[in-house]
């Protein structure tokens, strides 16, 4: 026989090439906060295998890990397993936002291979309801002096919300748009936040007139609703002073021939325009009599927008064959 303590090892090798790696989950879409709310992610080996089997996974999409759902980025089947899964749950938020997705892929597996890209989706179905618009304005009365004042128009959620909001307005008042006053069409409000704003803005003119309103409604909201009926008012104040009046006469003298009307005009000129009639009262005086040696009405009235009017001032012949001196008629403003 041989010398005692002798040993010899035989390394068996193997020959059997790692297991590949399958995904399945068990449903497309899951809720946020409505159930169900959770999908299983199971990593199926093709064959069993003496070793542990470690698969790596990538999350992308439009959904954010930890803000929109959690799922484990490893997944460990035993010894001796076939299978083993991880459970992708969604986070509820209170934010109205459109459906997300989790795009999952598996990025390599340890003693296992990936024969095909194993990639599957999930849509995270948003059940939160739009926010509610309010309306408000910064302050309820602006100067039409220029520059020009502003207010500002806010639309106001009640919640943050996942999307842009468009705020639709309309306008009415006895102010008009352009002439009076500039305010855009709609009020955007960038996802994220909470409100949004423009501008009212006066438009100055020089002509007196009476203050104005301007009337802001909510039209429609995309992405939102309004909260009950959103109505503010902003008034436009006047700020010109009444135009001064200036009185003049188309000739300084006339006369009273026999036979013929001889007239010149008495002119009211205002200093600007402005939205009312303005009324002008004369006052008579001089040596000449009203009636007897000439008319002229009590009154010259400027339409509104206007820049003058007129009225005659005509000589009466009381007695053709009668010889007299000449005589005046001094007109003055009494009010206007």
């Amino acid at each position: 026989g041989g010398p005692d303590g002798q040993k010899q090892t035989v390394t068996i090798q193997d020959d059997d090439p790692p297991p590949s790696v399958i995904m399945e989950v068990d449903r497309t879409s899951i809720g946020e906060d409505q159930a169900p709310t959770s999908a299983v992610v199971t990593l199926r080996l093709s064959a069993v295998s003496s070793l542990t089997v470690t698969v790596s996974l990538g999350m992308s999409g439009t959904a954010q890990e930890t803000v929109d759902y959690t799922l484990n980025n490893t997944v460990t089947i035993p010894p001796g397993s076939l299978f083993s899964s991880a459970t992708l749950v969604s986070v509820g938020d209170l934010i109205d936002e459109f459906d997300e997705t989790v795009v999952i892929t598996v990025l390599g597996a340890v003693n296992g291979t990936v024969l095909v890209t194993q990639q599957r989706s999930v849509t995270i179905m948003d059940d939160d309801i739009p926010p509610t618009v309010a309306l408000t304005i910064g302050t309820p009365t602006i100067n039409e002096s220029a520059p020009n004042e502003s207010t500002s128009v806010s639309a106001v959620l009640s919640g943050v919300s996942g999307k842009m909001i468009t705020v639709a307005l309309t306008k009415s008042g006895t102010a008009i748009e352009v002439t009076d006053y500039t305010l855009p069409a709609a009020i955007e409000i960038p996802l994220g936040n909470k409100f949004g704003f423009v501008l009212l803005a006066s438009v100055g003119d020089i002509i007196d007139e009476f203050d104005e309103t301007v009337i802001i409604d909510i039209d429609a909201v995309t992405n939102g609703t309004e909260d009950g009926p959103q109505q503010q008012t902003v008034t436009v104040r006047d700020d010109d002073g009444t135009p001064e009046v200036t009185l003049s006469v188309a000739s300084a003298s006339i006369t009273e021939a026999a036979g013929t009307t001889s007239s010149t005009r008495v002119i009211a000129t205002l200093s600007s325009q402005s939205s009312f009639d303005v009324t002008v009262s004369l006052g008579k005086s001089g040596d000449a009599r009203e009636t007897l040696d000439y008319t002229v009405p009590s009154a010259i009235v400027v339409p509104a927008q206007t820049l003058s009017a007129f009225v005659d001032l005509t000589a009466v012949d009381e007695a053709p064959t009668l010889d007299e001196v000449d005589e005046k008629v001094v007109l003055a403003i009494v009010s206007a």
